[in-house]
């Protein structure tokens, strides 16, 4: 297993990225802390390929990373774990493969319960799955709670799914 440095971190993947290197980008998108880097890498699913571009040595270098599960493989986890984020309001969960497949998405969390928050004023009902908030792709309690702290002059922007396959934009003040 091969390492390398994110800025201050080491991460461990099965790549030609060696320690010491500095990865800048992923399929474009810039990165500059293990944050940015955890946020973009969640917006894919395991089994997707990316492109990483490293300094290396000053050197620029370009890998194509397969992305892999905590178990080391390329399959989505399927999980029945679920949390409360007090901010929306919502008991939420990882929405699994076969519901991703049936709705056409690539990522996204289930509202399973709403009580409170900035979402039980507003018409979501369960069932519904947030695909982005504030331009961030969401399907971990990690990068949901890293889209909300990206909100600018106290509004969450919020797009996401219905199971019956209609796609909504909200837009939220508080």
């Amino acid at each position: 297993m091969m390492t390398f440095l994110v800025s201050f971190k080491i991460i461990y993947i099965d790549t030609g990225i060696e320690e010491g290197d500095i990865i800048l980008d992923i399929n474009g998108i810039a990165t500059n802390s293990l944050s940015s880097l955890m946020g973009i890498i969640a917006q894919f699913n395991p089994g997707s390929i990316v492109k990483v571009r490293v300094k290396h040595n000053d050197r620029i270098k370009f890998y194509n990373v397969t992305l892999k599960n905590k178990n080391g493989a390329t399959v989505a986890i399927k999980s029945g774990d679920t949390f409360y984020n007090e901010f929306l309001g919502a008991k939420l969960q990882q929405v699994l493969v076969d519901e991703l497949n049936e709705l056409g998405i690539a990522n996204g969390l289930k509202i399973l319960d709403i009580k409170g928050g900035i979402l039980s004023n507003n018409n979501i009902n369960k069932g519904f799955v947030i695909t982005e908030i504030n331009g961030i792709r969401v399907n971990s309690q990690q990068n949901l709670a890293m889209s909300l702290s990206k909100s600018q002059i106290n509004i969450i922007r919020l797009k996401g799914i219905y199971p019956n396959g209609v796609k909504v934009s909200y837009e939220f003040m508080y």
